[in-house]
């Protein structure tokens, strides 16, 4: 879209070298706005217990998945879930 473009156009590839935008704090603040919305629609029904009750680690997934189920409950019927987790290792499970 044109606004993405021109609120990203600072950070172009042609122009910054990748490594120099690691701790690019005005670019995590604009990708942080940019995303918003997006979080707001598909993350946040997942993540509001996670918030309250903090790290919950091996639980997480179960946690948010609770969560999704209460926030949007009657959105999901008929509808598949897609769950991920991985931990430190080189371990990651996915289901629906």
């Amino acid at each position: 879209s044109p606004e993405l473009a021109e609120a990203l156009s600072a950070w172009h590839p042609d122009s910054v070298l990748p490594t120099s935008t690691y701790a690019d704090r005005g670019l995590d603040s604009a990708l942080k706005k940019l995303s918003a919305p997006v979080y707001k629609a598909q993350c946040q029904p997942s993540a509001s217990l996670s918030k309250e009750l903090g790290n919950s680690y091996t639980g997480a997934l179960w946690v948010n998945l609770v969560s999704l189920v209460d926030s949007i409950r009657g959105d999901l019927v008929d509808k598949r879930v897609l769950m991920f987790s991985y931990g430190s290792g080189s371990v990651a499970t996915a289901f629906a």
